[in-house]
């Protein structure tokens, strides 16, 4: 009797999960394709916190960029289009709207080093991706468009992202993206594994962990980080996309903007550089030009260790310029211009 009882409890359990799983992955229900970035504070209007770009918005976008002529400029000038990908970061985040961001300032850079050739720099991104979200994006948009290079703008917090977080926004839940760890309960067996496996584990979670910190015992909560091989995962299939139409790709690594992560961040950039070198890519790491100015003195405001300031940006757009001129990509296209 005993064992039927558990048998009963295990079946009832999977039916549970496995039709909480499918209900949380219709995405009839949830909202799939949203990619968020959560701004920290209290606020009365909760979708005034969000910043996001649906996947049928930034389509839009890049429509045009898809249908406009690659080959020449209005000048009749021999074009070269330079595709970015990236975050907040690539989108100037937190800076003043007037400010320009590193991909503006390479462009004028390129451009007044090579007259004889247009600069067109196409930003893919938005706050809240991570290096996997870039990629799909990359895929869904930027491949029928025309183009010479790729620059990819990797984060250091992409590191601790990637995770979808169930959020109820506007009167309906949606699978949201977040740049964080998703919480677990480290006092309960597995809870870790099946939170990086299952929504459902995590829908769960999400209602225990509050019942948790009304209790104060969050020191039960530990987070989900992502792991080193998911980033791998990402530059692979990033390398197979460019690889099919032989475009060359240039990482160009920005550092938190804090002495304490600069151990991390080390780790983690020369993981990256070790897979530019597999992968044949270009490399930039831009922790030691920020640390040269002051890793505090180039933060867009003393609380924000993640997005540069405008100087910030100026460099950034100076190493990465200085390292495309010395690319195959850009002597290629100053010589036929010569010959």
């Amino acid at each position: 009797m005993f064992y039927k009882i558990l048998i009963v409890i295990f079946l009832t359990l999977s039916i549970f999960i496995f039709t909480g799983e499918a209900y949380l992955r219709n995405f009839s229900s949830y909202g799939v394709e949203y990619f968020i970035e959560f701004e920290l504070g209290v606020k009365k209007d909760v979708e005034s916190e969000l910043n996001f770009i649906p996947y049928d918005a930034l389509d839009a976008l890049l429509k045009g960029e898809k249908d406009s002529a690659h080959e020449s400029s209005q000048n009749g000038l021999r074009a070269c289009r330079i595709i970015v990908l990236g975050d907040s970061v690539a989108c100037g985040g937190e800076m003043d709207h007037r400010e320009l961001k590193f991909s503006d300032q390479m462009k004028e850079i390129l451009r007044q080093n090579y007259p004889d050739v247009n600069f067109d720099v196409l930003v893919c991104a938005a706050g809240g991706w991570s290096t996997t979200q870039e990629v799909i994006a990359y895929r869904k948009y930027c491949q029928d468009i025309r183009h010479d290079l790729v620059i990819l703008a990797y984060c250091q917090n992409d590191d601790a992202e990637a995770y979808q977080r169930i959020r109820r926004i506007g009167g309906r839940n949606v699978l949201a993206f977040y740049k964080t760890g998703v919480p677990y309960i480290s006092l309960v067996p597995f809870n870790k594994f099946f939170t990086e496996k299952l929504l459902i584990a995590r829908f769960i979670n999400e209602h225990l962990i509050k019942l948790l910190q009304r209790c104060r015992l969050s020191f039960y909560i530990g987070h989900c980080l992502i792991r080193d091989d998911k980033i791998y995962l990402a530059f692979r299939k990033l390398y197979t996309l460019t690889r099919s139409k032989n475009i060359p790709v240039l990482v160009a690594v920005f550092p938190h903007l804090t002495e304490k992560s600069y151990a991390h961040d080390a780790r983690i950039s020369g993981l990256i550089q070790k897979w530019c070198k597999e992968f044949g890519w270009g490399y930039v790491n831009l922790q030691k030009p920020f640390k040269g100015y002051g890793l505090r003195a180039l933060r867009v405001n003393l609380r924000d260790d993640i997005h540069p300031n405008s100087l910030g940006h100026r460099i950034a757009a100076e190493v990465i310029a200085g390292e495309l001129q010395q690319t195959a990509v850009i002597k290629n296209i100053v010589n036929s211009e010569k010959n």
